[in-house]
């Protein structure tokens, strides 16, 4: 049994490697496109100013950018692959199938809630993702089609249906049930989103402390980023009463940069290291 558990766990920690091994790349020609096109840069080189360098430049940022954007798919595509001991095509394709029915399940869950959020969608962790507004799970959404798929995949890739429906046996019904699984789940997960982030809410006024509050801030921070919950904690810091309140022309105002340096009265001052935390982000 825990051999078996130890397995599975190094196979997933292996499954993970290739969608961050296409990142590592992509990320370095992203990083060394955007800094040559910075002014300080064009400044010693004179020719990266030229229009021909700059359009080259500004197109592999563009082009890489699109990995970037697409992350967990790319986790998804990857995690099947890796956890599937069957027909891995078929996983792959089942995870795509159903990291799509996650994002819709999951905007039909809010849109029924009634939590769809207008304007800015960060503050309550929401986001466009494939042309489709919902919770900016980022990676995690990826890895649990992955999963998911994997596990369709080798239980039911040689399932067998009556004559009446035969042509959907086999390798065609996985991405069909990948389909009927995602959809509970995706249904299920804002649930245990509201309750994740409501409660990193109600702890958040901890970081505001003067001697600890920067160090418990980025461990957070850091901890967050593969489940795509950084953006929650960030923008409740820098955009709610949680990150400091100000007394502007008699009205409280909670955002931190639109604070006017001269005139405001904070309530509740970031100390330097939370300003120092908050400025690499």
């Amino acid at each position: 049994m825990n051999n078996n558990f130890k397995n599975e766990i190094q196979i997933f920690g292996r499954s993970l490697l290739l969608p961050i091994a296409v990142l590592a790349p992509v990320g370095m020609v992203m990083g060394i496109s955007s800094a040559l096109g910075q002014s300080y840069m064009i400044d010693k080189l004179p020719f990266l100013g030229n229009d021909i360098f700059k359009a080259v430049l500004s197109s592999l940022g563009l082009i890489s950018s699109v990995v970037f954007n697409n992350i967990p798919l790319l986790f998804a595509m990857g995690v099947a692959y890796g956890m599937s001991k069957k027909e891995k095509g078929i996983a792959v394709f089942a995870s795509v199938v159903a990291y799509l029915t996650l994002l819709i399940s999951m905007h039909v869950h809010l849109k029924l809630a009634g939590t769809l959020a207008k304007g800015d969608l960060s503050l309550v962790g929401q986001g466009m993702v494939l042309g489709v507004q919902t919770l900016k799970i980022e990676a995690l959404g990826g890895i649990i089609a992955g999963l998911l798929a994997a596990k369709i995949t080798d239980r039911f890739y040689r399932l067998q249906l009556p004559l009446a429906f035969a042509f959907f046996s086999g390798k065609k019904s996985v991405a069909i049930l990948a389909i009927a699984f995602a959809i509970p789940v995706g249904l299920i997960i804002p649930f245990i989103w509201d309750l994740f982030t409501a409660g990193m809410r109600a702890i958040s006024t901890i970081m505001m402390a003067p001697d600890i509050g920067a160090g418990i801030y980025m461990t957070l921070n850091r901890l967050l980023i593969p489940f795509g919950l950084h953006h929650v904690l960030s923008s409740t810091v820098r955009f709610t009463a949680a990150g400091g309140t100000y007394l502007i022309d008699g009205a409280n105002v909670c955002r931190d940069f639109t604070r006017d340096e001269q005139n405001p009265l904070r309530s509740w001052p970031f100390t330097p290291g939370m300003e120092r935390s908050l400025c690499q982000h």
